[in-house]
Parts: C-alpha cells; sequence; structure tokens
C-alpha cells in the first residue's frame, strides 16, 4: 500500500511539473483563428487531412522578397466543398491556420469565398514542406483506405442480408 501512495504521488507531482499548460491534439488540418493571434485557434478543425482528395507540391520565386516558396496545392473531398466554401466566406478578412503536429504552419487571410474547394499552405522552409508533403500524402491515402474498407464492408452487410435460407436450398442439387 505505501509503494502504490508513494507511485501515485510521484506520478501527481511529475504531471504537476510540466507547468500545467497542455495543449489540446488538433488533427492535422484548416481551423477558424480566433482573435488576431497565430497560438488561438477553434477547437474544431473546418476540415482535417482526411477531406483532402488530392495535393501537388511546386515551388517559385517569391517577386516581393527573392526568397525561394514551397507550395502545397490541394483540394477537399466533394463531401466538404460546401463546407470549406462557407468557412471561407465567414473568414473573408480574416486568417485561418493550417494546423499540422499541432503546430501552425501558415495562416494566410481570406480574401473571397472559395466554392472549388482549392487551398494552398506555403512557406520558405522547404524541407519542412517537403516532409509536410509527405505526411499528408500518406493521411490521404490511409483516409482513402479507411473509406474502401468500410465501404467492402457496408457491401458484405448488404449480401448477408439478401441471403436467406431459402438461397442456399436453391443451390443445393
Amino acid at each position: 500500500m505505501k509503494t502504490f501512495t508513494v507511485l501515485l504521488i510521484t506520478a501527481f507531482l511529475a504531471l504537476t511539473s510540466l507547468g500545467g499548460s497542455f495543449e489540446p491534439y488538433r488533427p492535422n488540418g484548416w481551423y477558424y483563428i480566433t482573435s488576431g493571434a497565430q497560438d488561438s485557434l477553434s477547437a474544431a478543425p473546418i476540415v482535417t487531412t482526411k477531406d483532402f482528395v488530392s495535393i501537388s507540391l511546386d515551388s517559385f520565386m517569391s517577386e516581393r522578397t527573392g526568397e525561394m516558396v514551397y507550395q502545397i496545392a490541394g483540394r477537399v473531398n466533394d463531401r466538404s466543398i460546401k463546407i470549406w466554401a462557407d468557412a471561407t466566406e465567414q473568414s473573408i478578412g480574416k486568417h485561418i491556420g493550417f494546423v499540422c503536429n499541432n503546430k501552425v504552419v501558415c495562416n494566410p487571410l481570406v480574401n473571397a469565398r472559395i466554392e472549388s474547394g482549392n487551398f494552398s499552405i506555403s512557406s520558405t522552409e522547404a524541407a519542412e514542406m517537403k516532409a509536410l508533403y509527405k505526411e499528408i500524402q500518406e493521411e490521404i491515402l490511409n483516409a482513402e483506405i479507411n473509406r474502401e474498407h468500410d465501404q467492402a464492408w457496408e457491401d458484405a452487410r448488404k449480401v448477408r442480408e439478401s441471403i436467406t435460407d431459402s438461397t442456399f436450398l436453391k443451390t443445393k442439387r
């Protein structure tokens, strides 16, 4: 009993010594920035990387700064296009943020409603953008595999429901 009490107290002290400022886990995706500060994000995402259907990575020289800018251009799936369009309309004149691994990667100013479902994430950090591109690609692939898996189970359930005892009796000879 003493050992348990000591372990419990040690665990409590370890947790409280971490500063008490635990950041909530946020799925990778786009979020409203709720005030002018970059770290003031909405609790729920607008869309997550699981809602993305395609992305591409490109680079260009910024005419304004003369720096290379790396850009991930993408599109949300058909189910999320209206959500994205409404969110961008609501955010005109405000910033939204793309979060990856609990870090705001970019926070562009929204100028118009985006009805196409398109988006872009940009940065001057080449290595960071290449790693981000790979991570998002993997999440898109995993989401697609999960959708196919769910569809296969749904199809199997429908087939199972359509099978009756008489189905088997008719096939026996």
